[in-house]
């Protein structure tokens, strides 16, 4: 499917963030196979601006929203909302639970599974939110993943120049706005295809600026500096992208990568810890 960013734009608030986003997110959809009418659609790590798209564009026709537990957001409600060119009311689930830590509701299982720039935000245990959204496909279900790329050429300059290439404005009492880690493509589709999937499509794409020549250049310096590297090559766009089609269950992946063995803990115990109350 085809997504442009003015589609975009006539479905989702119009809110100065979703403006300056609306061509990451044409991309995102456009990066998803077909998906039928009628399907049911789950986002983790969304408030809903999505729902109406998702339901008067896509046609699916049950759409369950994650978002993170704040102090005073009720477990579960139902919402409706209207899409700003005027349609609508499309009504939607919405729970609220922090998806590194506890178990998503027995809500059925879903035709496609949304995380689009939520990974980035965990920093308990990361690879059991991607696990959860697996889990909650049915079998032939496809997944769709954006975050940050860790391998975007600038992120390589900043961190050679000796910047936080992450970007970081801490806001430790809403954690969940911090960027903690970011992720390489070969990461993404690692723990996809660890955790049952079979990868469709695997992109890298910019989001506000054109890709010059000068770019082209500096890229091809940047990965003659990182031969011998083994998470691949500096990467030509500052977003990341992978859908993959669900084949079967597996159990939970903790990546060597992301949990070293010589890490304190292991990422059972950091989820429980987390669940402590202060």
């Amino acid at each position: 499917m085809r997504v442009d960013k003015d589609e975009i734009l006539r479905w989702f608030p119009r809110t100065r963030y979703w403006e300056s986003h609306a061509d990451r997110i044409a991309r995102s959809f456009s990066s998803l196979p077909d998906i039928p009418n009628g399907a049911n659609c789950l986002l983790l790590g969304s408030w809903g601006d999505e729902v109406s798209y998702l339901m008067g564009v896509m046609k699916c026709s049950r759409v369950v929203c994650v978002r993170g537990r704040e102090s005073g957001l009720p477990f579960r409600e139902e919402v409706a909302v209207k899409a700003p060119n005027g349609a609508g009311p499309y009504t939607f689930e919405i729970f609220s639970l922090n998806l590194e830590t506890e178990t998503l509701p027995e809500i059925g299982k879903f035709d496609l599974v949304l995380m689009w720039e939520v990974l980035e935000h965990l920093s308990v245990d990361p690879a059991f939110m991607v696990w959860q959204g697996i889990h909650a496909l049915k079998v032939g279900g496809v997944a769709s993943l954006t975050t940050p790329n860790a391998l975007w050429y600038r992120h390589t300059i900043y961190g050679m120049e000796g910047h936080n290439s992450l970007g970081l404005r801490l806001k430790l009492d809403v954690p969940h706005w911090t960027h903690w880690r970011l992720y390489s493509p070969a990461e993404a589709k690692d723990m996809f295809e660890s955790m049952g999937c079979r990868t469709l499509s695997l992109t890298t794409f910019m989001e506000t600026e054109p890709y010059s020549w000068k770019a082209w250049i500096v890229q091809r310096v940047l990965n003659y500096m990182r031969r011998g590297t083994n998470n691949g090559e500096s990467s030509l766009g500052l977003t990341l992208c992978i859908a993959a089609r669900k084949e079967k269950d597996t159990p939970l992946y903790h990546p060597q990568w992301l949990f070293p063995k010589h890490a304190e803990g292991d990422p059972n115990e950091r989820r429980a810890a987390a669940e402590q109350p202060d």
